[in-house]
Order: C-alpha cells, then sequence, then structure tokens
C-alpha cells in the first residue's frame, strides 16, 4: 500500500486568504452547532481575533488606498509624476529649476553660495582644454 502525504495550508502570510479561511472555519463551525469537531476550542477567543484581525485589515486597505491616492497627488505637486518634466508649470520641480537657474546668474563665478539656499552645489576644476598641435607639413 502506498504512502499517503498529506499536507494542509491556510495561507500563512497572506492576509486574505487567512481571513477567508478563518471565516469559513467560523461558518462551518456556527453551522455545525454540538457537532462541531471545533467545540474544544476556544471558538470564542478564535472569533474575537478574527474580527480584530478582518477589521484591522479592512482599516489597512483603505489607509493603503488613501496612502496611494496621496503619493498621486504629491508626486503631481512635486512635478515628478509619470510624463512630468521640468517645463511643467506650477509643480515644485518647475520652481526650483528657476530658483537654480535665477542663482546660477546672481552667483556666476561663486556658485559655491548657492549652498546657503538649501541646493547641494559640486564643484570640479579640469585642465581646460589642450592647445591642438599644429599639423606637419607633409613632404
Amino acid at each position: 500500500m502506498a504512502k499517503r502525504n498529506i499536507k494542509i495550508t491556510f495561507g500563512l502570510g497572506d492576509r486574505k486568504r487567512m481571513i477567508t479561511i478563518a471565516s469559513k472555519i467560523a461558518k462551518k463551525h456556527t453551522d455545525s452547532g454540538e457537532e462541531s469537531p471545533l467545540k474544544t476550542i476556544n471558538m470564542a477567543a478564535f472569533s474575537s481575533i478574527f474580527k480584530l484581525s478582518s477589521d484591522k485589515n479592512a482599516q489597512m486597505e483603505d489607509l493603503q488606498l488613501r496612502y496611494e491616492q496621496t503619493k498621486a497627488e504629491t508626486d503631481l505637486a512635486l512635478g515628478i509624476a509619470k510624463g512630468q518634466t521640468m517645463a511643467t508649470p506650477d509643480t515644485l520641480l518647475f520652481f526650483l529649476g528657476l530658483i537654480r537657474d535665477q542663482l546660477m546668474v546672481t552667483y556666476k563665478g561663486r556658485e559655491e553660495l548657492i549652498e546657503d539656499w538649501g541646493f547641494e552645489v559640486t564643484v570640479t576644476e579640469s585642465k581646460g582644454m589642450k592647445p591642438r598641435e599644429p599639423k606637419k607639413p607633409t613632404t
């Protein structure tokens, strides 16, 4: 006779699946009444923690939806939403670009002073262009 291997899962880590299974268990237990095989388990405690879990999950989903909506509104105001560029008017990115450009004109040659306005300024120096060597005449 072949050995039977049995695996029973309950959605560990999957909130919706765990709550769905718990809901089915609560209903089956209630429907079974005195015939329920779970009568030796503290089902009042189970019902209490199931309700708390379900309520908190619903609250979390609502907050998550509000978070996503607020994040999208924030990204639009910042000017970093999909399709927006530095040229998108009336965004924070637009104004930061204008301010940076104005400060670069005001502090030309002294760009380090723009840091006082909150910007991060990196100044590097290079040797400049090398003079071109004249071409040797071909004979």
